[in-house]
């Protein structure tokens, strides 16, 4: 997957996407991915007060994991949420930095 999206412009992708995005992409119903969730099963899945975000990275690198065969490794949601945040403040400062 690309860091940017092809809408005509090199808009950096969201460090998240919705649950209901991530379940598509799995193939798999939202109210799964929700059960999944709330069990701390679903790759990359942490609450941010009443919604329920994906990390876009944890998401993508677990999906990887499975493929091989490999547990998931990040299932911690407090982890899931700082690591979120930290990426949201590096894109946010290359943002400022480059004049956008």
């Amino acid at each position: 997957m690309t860091a940017t999206h092809l809408s005509g412009m090199n808009e950096p992708l969201s460090v998240t996407i919705s649950l209901p995005e991530a379940a598509k992409l799995l193939g798999i119903s939202e109210s799964l991915a929700r059960e999944m969730s709330r069990a701390g099963e679903f790759p990359g899945a942490f609450r941010l007060r009443v919604r329920i975000l994906v990390h876009r990275q944890v998401f993508l690198e677990e999906l990887e994991r499975l493929g091989r065969g490999q547990p998931l490794s990040e299932r911690d949601t407090d982890r899931i949420l700082a690591r979120a945040m930290r990426d949201a403040h590096v894109r946010l400062t290359a943002l400022h930095r480059n004049g956008a």
